[in-house]
């Protein structure tokens, strides 16, 4: 990219309504504030303006975990490898501030810059510092998940990991950076505009939630695993994300509870399947004891669904949260006006005719959130 081009980019700014929905949206997931609001915003500005350039035009795809703590000795749990560089200053977050050099190192989905903001003392201004790289042996949501089940607890590193759960997460790619607290994405600005992300936990709650019609098979190993229903809860939003972060589109239906083998709405070619996602334990009782066995289960199957979702047409997962079709191409009147393409909208309209709900997730990665079953009990 020429300097005369770079200056444009530079040029980019965050509107005033912009910065302050931004703040908004940082202190409602992270109420401490552990990073100042001008590191915030100016580390989200710049990560906006980096996100717009090229690397011998190849667009920027990489992540920063910007530190609230220095973490210089920190004491690593299995699951991740910290490879320490030699302790590199940048000014600015720039393709021209000896960040190119790094900057594709974690265009990988499981590997992150480590960067920490300090001040400078004769100014009051910040730079930052690039300690190295964070390597995630699986992914980052599976090294969360073993954390959340106390799989890495202990008092040789409990207070580090907290440390590193305070950190944010930022995620550039191609024009668009979504922000992060750790796993839990808040915050998306594109076209420079700030976004909320999808909030699909609270409709896969409703989803799970035996009030409003699942079976409740999960309290019959409550006592034995803890809160058992998080697992699949979690499995179902890794999945979610990834397919948007994949961005090839997709359709998940959930709460379907008809007879799928003589529904009307579908066209029969669909591929038949049943990967037994939220039936796992009842099928697969000795798991119980065995809860690493239990987790690799289920990242194997988020694994397959993440696949089978790259197929032409929908998924269907039944009122047990076991996927029953994939592949599916609704047979829906979609003369309806409203947003989206003839995908969304026949999914919407076959969520509206089989009382279900579900996710529409665009090929730009966007998530569509259709209730279906639940918006009544909303009002």
């Amino acid at each position: 990219m020429s300097e005369q081009n770079h200056k444009e980019i530079v040029a980019v700014k965050l509107t005033k309504e912009a910065k302050t929905n931004a703040l908004k949206k940082y202190y409602s997931a992270y109420p401490e504030n552990n990073i100042q609001d001008d590191i915030f915003l100016t580390i989200l500005e710049r990560s906006y303006v980096l996100s717009l350039e090229k690397i011998e035009e190849r667009p920027i795809k990489t992540k920063f975990i910007i530190l609230s703590e220095d973490i210089k000795n920190l004491d690593w749990p299995k699951g991740v490898t910290f490879l320490k560089f030699e302790s590199q200053k940048l000014t600015e977050l720039t393709l021209y501030d000896d960040l190119e050099k790094y900057i594709e190192f974690a265009s990988s989905p499981n590997i992150y810059l480590v960067i920490y903001p300090t001040l400078r003392k004769k100014n009051s201004e910040f730079q930052f510092q690039l300690y190295g790289i964070l390597v995630f042996h699986k992914s980052i949501q599976y090294f969360v998940r073993k954390f959340e089940y106390g799989d890495l607890t202990s008092d040789a590193y409990s207070k580090d990991l907290g440390k590193l759960f305070r950190s944010i997460i930022f995620t550039l790619d191609n024009g668009k950076v979504i922000v992060s607290s750790f796993n839990n994405e808040f915050l998306c600005l594109e076209k420079g505009q700030i976004f909320s992300k999808t909030e699909v936990s609270e409709l896969l709650f409703k989803i799970m939630d035996k009030d409003y019609g699942h079976s409740g098979l999960w309290e019959t190993y409550y006592e034995d695993i803890g809160d058992t229903w998080s697992y699949v809860e979690n499995s179902l939003e890794n999945i979610i994300k990834r397919i948007s972060n994949e961005r090839h589109g997709s359709s998940l239906i959930f709460c379907y509870d008809r007879e799928i083998e003589t529904e009307e709405y579908i066209h029969p070619e669909s591929i038949k399947i049943k990967v037994p996602l939220g039936t796992i334990l009842d099928s697969h009782g000795d798991l119980i004891k065995n809860r690493p066995q239990l987790l690799k289960k289920y990242n194997a199957f988020e694994d397959l669904i993440v696949s089978l979702s790259k197929t032409d047409g929908a998924l269907i997962f039944n009122d047990k949260m076991e996927l029953i079709r994939a592949g599916v191409i609704f047979k829906v009147d979609i003369r309806a006006q409203g947003p989206g393409g003839s995908r969304h909208k026949s999914a919407e309209a076959f969520i509206e005719a089989t009382n279900s709900c579900g996710f529409i997730i665009s090929q730009d990665g966007r998530i569509t959130i259709i209730e279906g079953r639940f918006k009544s009990k909303d009002k």
